[in-house]
């Protein structure tokens, strides 16, 4: 370890790996006990990282100069499957002109065409539950969240494409596993059973379907017989399509590509993972549902942004499932010139980690942190710095209203239209599922009553 870096357990690399990547949270638990706010831990392949967990210190750490404070390459371990051109890869120069053309399809004004599509999606998904059905709502979010951004990136022009998509997707999302996470892939490797080759087979069939989509949206714009124009598509896709840099430059189809990917893979997985925490503490929280159900009656079928903004004990179910098991329990700066943090000197080529789990667990600002309470929400407005399940500062997901809706919309047409039961009441533990933190299990519940209803928007 680096003399000047604070204290963290004495366990080797390979040890600290393996605690991370088991038991993340109960380990950041023990070492947040014994080391205080801030800690240094060390993994095997990716180095040191100093932790930290004090809002202070966080808020020092997003305010940084995003020209020292590189999350681009504090992203690192994900490059291989995400591409060089992605948002979450990029720094400098190129993440700034990645951001502002991205943010255009992210804009308060896109919600309204996105808010349909995930009514339609959902409503689609669930027409086909049946009564007295046992389910693993895991799945279940999975499913949807997939056909949300499936049908957000791309319209509705080929859904043969997105079956095909949607083969591919889930077994790649399966692959960023344990092993691989931890270990550097063998791209030398020709043995057809590798499953770094087998990833490659696959993303490569992926890249296939992704450049043909982009294909038909260029060739469709580009006709003026189709009286089609970027305005008229209100896919994301159709909107990067349209965007140009200062220069004028746009997005390449490489580009295009690996932002394709990243919003597949970040937008699918988590949002699923959070709904499932939500299902679960909703169904077995003791006062929760039967407060959730009189906010959402008020509804009487219509649906919109503007009235699920104005639910605000829905709004806290969100948030409070986003804080207690955070989905990414940590983001990650690499310091191009040595720093001071909360008082403490770091050298150049360490890496910051603002804690996401740490932060939303302490007493002062969250009292009895363990416990599930949507009420602290409602009575009380968080600083970016206390609050931070998307990350902070110039690197803050860009996807955050797009996800926040959806999991708001999600779960008021699902708890609106079925009455579900937990089959095991067995707490339910939080595991590492991929890069992400899941429920043990998916959570099993049972379909007791159904009463689908047209939906106004």
């Amino acid at each position: 370890m680096h003399p000047k870096l604070p204290i963290g357990p004495e366990l080797t690399p390979d040890e600290q790996t393996f605690a991370w990547f088991s038991r993340p949270y109960v380990f950041l638990d023990e070492c947040a006990k014994k080391y205080g706010d801030t800690f240094t831990l060390n993994f095997k392949g990716l180095g040191e990282h100093v932790f930290f967990s004090h809002p202070d210190a966080i808020q020092e750490i997003f305010a940084g100069d995003p020209a020292v404070f590189y999350a681009g390459q504090g992203n690192s371990i994900i490059k291989p499957f995400l591409g060089n051109d992605s948002l979450l890869i990029l720094d400098g120069p190129n993440h700034a002109r990645h951001r502002k053309m991205m943010g255009a399809a992210f804009h308060g004004q896109k919600m309204k065409p996105y808010l349909k599509l995930m009514i339609e999606s959902t409503q689609y998904i669930i027409s086909k539950i049946e009564v007295d059905t046992e389910l693993t709502i895991h799945s279940l979010m999975l499913d949807i969240s997939l056909e949300i951004i499936l049908r957000a990136l791309f319209g509705t022009r080929n859904p043969e494409r997105f079956k095909q998509m949607k083969e591919l997707l889930v077994p790649l999302l399966d692959f960023a596993g344990f092993s691989t996470l931890v270990s550097t892939p063998d791209t030398q490797s020709s043995n057809p059973r590798d499953p770094w080759v087998q990833y490659q087979r696959r993303s490569k069939e992926l890249d296939r379907l992704l450049f043909e989509e982009v294909a038909e949206h260029k060739t469709i714009l580009g006709n003026p017989a189709t009286s089609t124009s970027h305005e008229d598509d209100q896919s994301i896709l159709g909107v990067l399509l349209a965007q140009t840099s200062e220069t004028g430059q746009g997005f390449t189809d490489p580009e295009l590509r690996d932002e394709l990917v990243t919003l597949l893979l970040a937008g699918h997985e988590t949002t699923a993972t959070v709904l499932t925490w939500a299902f679960y503490w909703i169904h077995s929280t003791e006062g929760v549902r039967p407060l959730l159900m009189q906010e959402l009656n008020t509804l009487s079928g219509k649906t919109d942004s503007e009235t699920l903004s104005k639910l605000s004990y829905l709004d806290g179910v969100v948030k409070e499932s986003l804080r207690i098991f955070p989905v990414i329990p940590v983001v990650s700066r690499k310091l191009q010139q040595s720093v001071t943090i909360a008082g403490i000197n770091l050298p150049a080529e360490i890496q910051v980690t603002p804690c996401i789990y740490l932060v939303h667990h302490r007493e002062e600002l969250y009292p009895e942190p363990k416990r599930f309470n949507p009420e602290r929400f409602v009575t009380k407005r968080y600083a970016p710095h206390e609050f931070l399940p998307f990350g902070g500062g110039a690197r803050r997901c860009i996807g955050m209203a797009f996800g926040m809706l959806e999991m708001k919309t999600v779960l008021s047409l699902i708890l609106s239209q079925i009455q579900l039961e937990l089959t095991d009441q067995s707490p339910v533990r939080p595991v590492r599922r991929t890069v992400t933190v899941s429920p043990s299990g998916g959570v099993r519940m049972k379909v007791k009553e159904k009463r689908l209803h047209n939906i106004e928007y």
